[in-house]
């Protein structure tokens, strides 16, 4: 008879835990308006440079924020946070070439 009232408890446990865990999710998902996850297409990824074999740089959409982020193995860092109109607006401008060395930098005169 003390295996039968340790089983009935045992249920009525579980029962208690199942159910509260239905009215947690039940509550979550209402307070979302029905959705459990983030839409989908709401991040999107515009641009990205590699800069060695583990950086690189990303130039990232969140609705209308453009995020600028620099991606590294081990970390995510925001270098710049702008409306992404503002950020695809900027022209981007090459960074100077440093000058030729060597025999090849000889520049040839006209005969």
């Amino acid at each position: 008879m003390d295996s039968l009232g340790l089983l009935l408890r045992v249920v009525a446990s579980l029962a208690a835990v199942l159910g509260l865990v239905w009215m947690v999710r039940r509550g979550m998902l209402r307070g979302q308006g029905g959705r459990a996850r983030a839409a989908v297409g709401s991040i999107s990824v515009l641009a990205r440079q590699q800069l060695t074999n583990r950086a690189s740089v990303a130039l990232v959409q969140v609705g209308g924020t453009g995020l600028v982020l620099g991606v590294t193995d081990s970390s995510v860092q925001v270098l710049a946070s702008r409306p992404v109109d503002e950020l695809l607006a900027q022209p981007v401008e090459a960074a100077p070439q440093p000058a030729p060395r060597g025999p090849r930098a000889v520049a040839s005169r006209p005969a």
